[in-house]
């Protein structure tokens, strides 16, 4: 198994801001969970019942953490219905990719901020957030502008710059597949001309990873819901 090395691109962020300031389901092996859970994450028709959910997330139990010596990622696509268990497949820099079992993957900085999306179809080629991790730095609220590169139907770059603000929302107690995180909580309100959305990010004090994040994709992917569960 690959051990997977986090690396925050704000490794300080989370010391600044802490000196600044429930689910259940049923054992199993994790590959055989992994692969009922993905079976519709890009669009084919599920062969299994589908995984629980809690408050958007997926609902997994400690039982199926203890299958695995490494982390997992769940995900939901609210939008397509769909939800996955991604497993690591691979490190650059502090750029961490998982795959799910039908080879869609989302790479991620900091935890579960998404950087770009493979084989859903409408993808996020790369987004630059820089703005935000320097406001969520500052412990304040701020202005922040996001881009995102998508691929086109005929192959073409689309760009979409947004205007956002960043909010933090205090902290925040949360419980993922029985683990307690002492969380900071931030929300990234973004518009363009054509698009609307909140971003949520819950930043865990101990570690400076972004733990459980709620981001918007695409117009025709929506929302996805991340969280990291780990031993």
């Amino acid at each position: 198994m690959i051990r997977i090395r986090f690396l925050p691109p704000f490794a300080m962020l989370a010391l600044f801001l802490v000196s600044g300031c429930s689910s259940h389901q049923e054992p199993a092996a994790l590959q055989g969970i992994a692969i009922q859970a993905l079976a519709g994450i890009r669009g084919q028709e599920e062969t299994a019942p589908p995984m629980t959910r809690q408050n958007g997330f997926l609902a997994v139990s400690p039982q199926l953490v203890a299958t695995t010596n490494d982390p997992v990622v769940g995900v939901v696509l609210k939008a397509r219905d769909a939800q996955a268990l991604l497993t690591p497949s691979g490190q650059s820099g502090n750029l961490v990719t998982w795959l799910s079992a039908d080879r869609a993957s989302f790479t991620f900085t900091g935890g579960t901020i998404l950087v770009r999306t493979s084989g859903l179809g409408n993808d996020l080629q790369n987004a630059d957030f820089s703005q935000l991790l320097t406001v969520m730095a500052s412990g304040q609220s701020g202005a922040a502008q996001r881009e995102h590169v998508y691929l086109t139907r005929d192959f073409q770059q689309k760009r979409q710059v947004f205007a956002c603000a960043v909010t933090p929302m205090g902290r925040a107690d949360i419980r993922i597949a029985g683990r307690e995180y002492s969380t900071l909580k931030f929300e990234e309100a973004c518009k363009d001309d054509n698009e609307v959305f909140t971003n949520t990010y819950w930043l865990d004090g101990g570690t400076g990873l972004i733990v459980q994040s709620i981001q918007w994709i695409h117009p025709n992917t929506g929302r996805a819901y991340f969280q990291i569960i780990d031993k």
